[in-house]
């Protein structure tokens, strides 16, 4: 097993990476006592069905010039169902100051996503 780490920051673009969720899993894993595991840029839809349908439009078009936007082949997008995984983990997620304005609206909105950070800190005895 890999040594254990203090601190781990995944800044923004976790979704367009494969197995979003189970890569926080793994990092949570490696997270040492005493530490803390942040996600920043969440975006949560509750109707994903635009996000979709604007990632692969722009996966065509970077592939129609010979160019592939979106190597890794993650989903592009996280789910209000990805938020209930990660506080099944014992993730706490809030909205960041600059993202209140936007979560209100988000709530009459569903296809407006939730913007939120997370933090998670192993329990102790782990």
């Amino acid at each position: 097993m890999a040594s254990p780490v203090d601190l781990v920051v995944l800044n923004h673009g976790l979704h367009f990476l494969p197995d979003p969720m189970g890569l926080v899993e793994a990092w949570a894993r490696r997270v040492a006592p005493g530490g803390a595991l942040l996600l920043l840029g969440l975006r949560l839809y509750r109707d994903p069905s635009a996000r979709r349908a604007e990632v692969e439009a722009q996966a065509a078009r970077g592939r129609s010039v010979g160019v592939e936007l979106f190597p890794l082949a993650g989903p592009g997008l996280l789910t209000l169902a990805d938020g209930r995984r990660l506080r099944a983990m014992g993730m706490q997620l809030w909205p960041g100051r600059d993202a209140l304005a936007n979560n209100v609206l988000a709530l009459g909105r569903p296809r407006r996503p939730l913007r939120l950070r997370g933090l998670w800190r192993p329990r102790p005895g782990r």
